[in-house]
């Protein structure tokens, strides 16, 4: 019993650290979501949208290092760390980041257009994103949340300045708010070397040593690394074939809605940041009964996502008039908030925690495979965008369900019913929202949500009791 309130304490102190710094990040996403497009403009907002594209994938050019990091140090006190290890393995990584660079900044000159300066950019901010990495993966797998939080408040809030700076100077350009983002992750990556400037400065180990620590590392974390990215590739392959097909506006305009979708996601992952080393502590007897509980209490929130729907949509459309075409596909769009967020925040986490990153590569990569078949006929052969935009969601709702029905497999538990629940509630949102009124779609919606929280009623009562019983423990 100590162990579970133990545990639930921690955690809640986690998770408030990283609501704050997530909380912020939430800010920041609503000013790149609704001032940054409404400033610019569409062709330049596309462009800045393609930066933000092409440096999503910049970690995997770590090669799984900081993921290995954070999966073998889980749950490990920061002061016990090696720390002439991981020296050795900062110097190595940061001279690998700079070769690469290079490469690219070779690259960019294959370029005469816009897309030359954006790999240039893009280059830097692999660097930078890559030893700024590993720190956060340091103090995350050692439960030093509170610095971690830090770091990322502080490059958010510098990148709010300097966008609050573009937008009282009606700044009209994207290439200055390209240069902002890589001056924000500068100041982050110094907040993240003063909090582990012993990670960096001191003894290191021989070269022998230091190689077999990386193989280690990239052994377990590539697996990991490589399922991160399958998992981006799956809605990425998608908007890559839209810019290819229907050219750098049109995946704007779509990246506009894809960037209201991940604000909420946003705060969703917050806290499988905390989560995940807490879980670490934890018995195995105890994780099936823990993983129903918050699952459905999950849902539950994660499924109310899509009532603000209607009045997004309302506003959305007075504030981006020239968005309009792109702003019905919000409907289809949304739902990926309850398939994404259940899977990064829960399902992810739980297979990280036994151990299970082949799994979920293998069903990543089964995905990605889909979402590129599903794609590319839509788009080359039927010419038809819905076509590409379902497909996308239709690939990450199979990843969900698929990943889910492994994770109860190995937790032996049995959540048939509550996923055809929350899939028939899914359903009736899309397609009222697509075929129906406004005012129809909201009241059909609601009346299926509230039977869905009349049926986990229980997990809510059980929910309460935990959070009296920490409370009474403090």
């Amino acid at each position: 019993m100590n162990e579970k309130i133990n545990f639930l304490k921690q955690g809640l102190r986690n998770i408030s650290y990283t609501f704050i710094a997530q909380g912020i990040n939430l800010v920041i996403s609503l000013v790149k979501v609704l001032f940054i497009p409404k400033l610019i403009g569409i062709n330049d907002f596309s462009h800045w949208q393609l930066y933000v594209f092409y440096s999503g994938y910049v970690g995997f050019f770590q090669f799984g290092l900081n993921d290995g990091i954070y999966l073998r140090y889980g749950g490990h006190n920061y002061r016990d760390l090696d720390k002439s290890v991981f020296r050795s393995q900062f110097w190595l990584l940061l001279f690998s980041q700079i070769i690469i660079a290079l490469c690219m900044l070779w690259y960019s000159g294959l370029f005469l257009n816009e897309r030359a300066y954006i790999i240039k950019v893009t280059s830097v901010c692999l660097v930078l994103s890559g030893i700024s990495t590993f720190f956060w993966f340091v103090f995350q797998c050692t439960n030093r949340i509170k610095e971690y939080a830090i770091a990322i408040t502080t490059e958010k809030m510098m990148f709010l300045f300097g966008v609050v700076i573009m937008l009282i100077s009606n700044e009209s350009h994207y290439q200055p708010f390209l240069l902002i983002d890589i001056l924000s992750k500068l100041i982050g990556l110094i907040v993240c070397i003063t909090f582990g400037k012993d990670l960096i400065v001191g003894r290191v180990t021989s070269l022998k040593i230091s190689l077999t620590e990386i193989y280690s590392n990239m052994s377990v974390g590539l697996k990991l690394m490589l399922a991160n990215i399958s998992s981006m590739l799956i809605l990425g392959i998608g908007r890559y074939v839209i810019d290819y097909v229907w050219g750098v506006t049109v995946f704007g305009e779509l990246a506009l809605m894809l960037s209201i979708v991940s604000m909420f996601l946003l705060f969703i992952n917050a806290t499988s940041i905390a989560l995940f080393p807490a879980l670490r502590r934890i018995s195995v007897e105890e994780l099936p009964k823990t993983y129903v509980s918050i699952r459905n209490i999950l849902m539950g929130l994660l499924l109310s996502i899509l009532i603000l729907y209607v009045p997004a949509k309302i506003l959305l459309n007075i504030w981006f008039p020239e968005y309009q075409d792109s702003i019905k596909y919000l409907s289809i769009l949304l739902p990926l908030c309850i398939f994404d967020g259940k899977m990064q925040m829960l399902v992810s986490t739980y297979l990280k925690v036994i151990r299970k990153e082949n799994s979920l590569l293998t069903i990543n990569i089964i995905c990605v495979l889909l979402s590129a078949l599903l794609c590319i006929s839509t788009a080359i052969i039927f010419k038809n965008l819905t076509g590409v935009i379902i497909s996308m969601v239709v690939s990450v709702f199979i990843r969900s369900i698929i990943a889910e029905v492994y994770l109860a497999l190995q937790l032996k538990v049995s959540l048939i019913r509550s996923v055809f629940y929350e899939t028939l509630l899914i359903l009736t949102f899309s397609i009222t929202s697509w075929y129906l009124i406004d005012t129809i779609n909201i009241i059909i919606y609601l009346i299926f949500y509230l039977i869905f929280l009349v049926s986990i009623r229980k997990e809510a009562s059980l929910l309460s009791g935990i959070i009296k019983n920490v409370k009474s423990a403090k």
